[in-house]
């Protein structure tokens, strides 16, 4: 499959992808988006962002007529298919599936607020967690319902 990346008007990034779909309904267009944890009034709310505002990826097994895409968006160049590999796994998903090794952040409790790493999964549902609490290190076993996984970006 060939990838090209195509700038598009920000905010339009949706629209202009229906439009490419009517032109070629064969093709894959991502729009990049990650889920972001933010804790407000004391609830963890998950939201997302444009990874990439103002860009569309485009692939298809052929290449495309770029005059016809010239009337919706600038073709700004090529995109290997690590690339894509790479920006699909950096995404991110809105469910929290929690593993040994995976960033996390308390959402209740006493070290509500507090970001860490999980070590092992003890009995059930309980996680033996490093966490940060102010400035201190500490190891303690934190239950999943008060644990929520991390992206690349989290606001307090």
């Amino acid at each position: 499959m060939q990838w090209i990346a195509a700038r598009a008007l920000t905010g339009k990034e949706y629209q202009i992808r229906k439009r490419i779909k009517e032109l070629a309904p064969e093709a894959e267009i991502i729009v990049p988006r990650t889920y972001i944890k933010e804790i407000k009034d004391g609830a963890v709310k998950t939201k997302s962002e444009r990874m990439l505002p103002g860009y569309i990826l485009i692939g298809t097994p052929e290449t495309l007529d770029r005059d016809k895409l010239k009337n919706f968006v600038k073709v700004v160049g090529m995109v290997s298919e690590a690339e894509i590999v790479s920006i699909k796994a950096t995404e991110g998903h809105k469910s929290d599936v929690l593993v040994a090794g995976m960033s996390v952040l308390v959402i209740d409790g006493p070290f509500q607020g507090c970001k860490g790493k999980i070590i092992k999964q003890n009995e059930g549902e309980i996680m033996n967690c490093r966490i940060m609490f102010h400035g201190m290190e500490l190891f303690v076993d934190l239950d999943t319902k008060i644990l929520s996984s991390l992206t690349s970006k989290v606001e307090i």
